[in-house]
C-alpha cells in the first residue's frame, strides 16, 4: 500500500513539474514575444499571438497559434503564413494571412484574411515568410488573454505561486522535520557521550582513591608487626638472664 502511494506521489510531483515548467516557458515565450516581436523557434516550431480578428473562425481574435518553420517554395495556396508586412500601417509588424495567389517562382504571395472582403494591399515577400500556420492553442490563448489585463497577472502569479506552494512546501516541512530529528539525535548522543565520558571519570577517581586508601591501610599493620616482633625479643632476653 505504501509503495503505490509513493508511486502516486512521484507521478503527481513530475506532473507539477512538468506544469510548472511547461508555464513558465510559455510565459517567457509571451513575455518576450509581446515586448520584442520576435520569433522564438524551439525544435522548428514558435507560438505567435494573433491579435485581430481577420482570420476568423479558423483564429479567434487573441489566440495563439503554432507555426512551423518553412521556405518560400514549400508555400502554396491556401496555406496560412506568417509573414512580416510591407504594409506602413503595421508598421513592420507580423500578420498572419492565407494565400490566395502565388506570384513567379514563389517570389511573391498574395495574401487575405479569412473574414476580410478583399485582399491586402501589400504582397507578402518570399524574404519575409516567416512559417507556416499549424493550429490553434486555445488553452495557452486563455491564459494568454489573462495576461493582457493586471488582474489577469495576479491570477496566473498566484496560480503558479500556489502550484509551487503545493509541491513544495510538504516536501520542506518533511525535510525539517527530518533535519530536527537528525539535530535532536544528535545532541542526545553528544549528551550520552558526555554522561558516559564524566562517569568513566568518577569511576578513574575511585578506583585511584580505593588504591590510595589501600596503601595507607597497610602501612599501620606494617609497624605493628614490627613492634610486635621487637617486644618478644625483650621476654626472651629477660628469662635468660634469670
Amino acid at each position: 500500500m505504501d509503495k503505490k502511494k509513493n508511486v502516486f506521489k512521484v507521478i503527481v510531483t513530475v506532473i507539477g513539474y512538468v506544469v510548472i515548467f511547461m508555464m513558465i516557458v510559455a510565459l517567457f515565450l509571451i513575455l518576450r514575444g509581446n515586448i520584442k516581436g520576435e520569433v522564438t523557434f524551439i525544435g522548428g516550431q514558435a507560438i505567435m499571438w494573433v491579435k485581430t480578428a481577420s482570420m476568423e473562425p479558423k483564429i479567434p481574435e487573441r489566440s495563439y497559434i503554432v507555426i512551423e518553420k518553412t521556405t518560400p517554395a514549400d508555400v502554396r495556396v491556401n496555406n496560412i503564413i506568417v509573414f512580416k508586412s510591407d504594409d506602413p500601417m503595421l508598421d513592420g509588424a507580423y500578420n498572419t494571412h492565407r494565400v490566395i495567389e502565388v506570384i513567379g517562382d514563389h517570389e511573391e504571395f498574395v495574401t487575405k484574411g479569412d473574414n476580410n472582403s478583399i485582399a491586402d494591399n501589400y504582397t507578402a515577400k518570399a524574404e519575409n515568410i516567416v512559417g507556416k500556420y499549424k493550429r490553434n492553442l486555445p488553452m495557452l490563448s486563455v491564459f494568454g488573454r489573462l495576461l493582457q489585463t493586471p488582474t489577469g497577472v495576479i491570477i496566473a502569479v498566484t496560480l503558479m505561486f500556489g502550484i509551487i506552494l503545493l509541491l513544495y512546501v510538504p516536501d520542506m516541512v518533511k525535510a525539517t522535520k527530518e533535519r530536527t530529528e537528525l539535530i535532536e539525535k544528535k545532541r542526545r548522543e553528544q549528551i550520552d557521550e558526555l554522561v558516559k565520558q564524566e562517569i568513566e571519570k568518577l569511576r578513574a577517581a575511585d578506583e585511584k582513591k580505593a588504591e590510595k586508601n589501600k596503601e595507607t591501610s597497610d602501612v599501620p599493620d606494617a609497624e605493628a608487626n614490627e613492634k610486635t616482633d621487637g617486644d618478644a625479643g625483650d621476654d626472651g632476653g629477660a628469662q635468660s638472664e634469670q
